[in-house]
């Protein structure tokens, strides 16, 4: 009832909530038709990097970079008869991923050895997640089924 009062949640904190409900509904459904198990991801147990390779005309003047999901949200099903038909989906925001975290560049190894300044992981965010590529305003939500 004291939750009633307050301001309400900001958008994407909104559009989160919606997306964990939307997610477990669609494999709720998978389990009630179909029978089986139903496993959450544990978030805080759980890891996703992404290594994005420098390529290109332009790739000495590059970096490779690693992409690292701070809030990974899934669910995996299996079935009750062996796992051939297994499901999963795996769902993040584009907005909260770091970018080029230090102690994870430095953990990959020569590829990655080259420091980032925090301008060059600004521009970095920028160009990535900008109109010209992820378009991380129009599309916030990665799902990978």
């Amino acid at each position: 009832m004291l939750a009633a009062c307050g301001a309400p949640p900001p958008a994407p904190l909104l559009q989160q909530a919606h997306q964990q409900q939307q997610q477990q509904q669609d494999f709720a459904d998978i389990r009630r038709i179909e029978g089986g198990a139903l496993h959450g991801i544990d978030a805080a147990r759980s890891a996703l990097r992404i290594h994005v390779f420098r390529a290109g005309r332009a790739a000495n003047l590059g970096h490779n970079h690693v992409l690292a999901v701070p809030a990974l949200q899934g669910l995996l099903w299996l079935p009750a008869q062996g796992t051939r038909e297994a499901r999963f989906e795996l769902a993040f925001r584009l907005d909260q991923l770091l970018i080029d975290p230090p102690e994870l560049r430095a953990a990959l190894g020569p590829a990655w050895a080259s420091p980032m300044s925090p301008e060059a992981i600004a521009a970095t965010r920028t160009n990535m997640l900008g109109a010209g590529n992820l378009q991380a305003d129009t599309y916030p939500w990665v799902r990978i089924r």
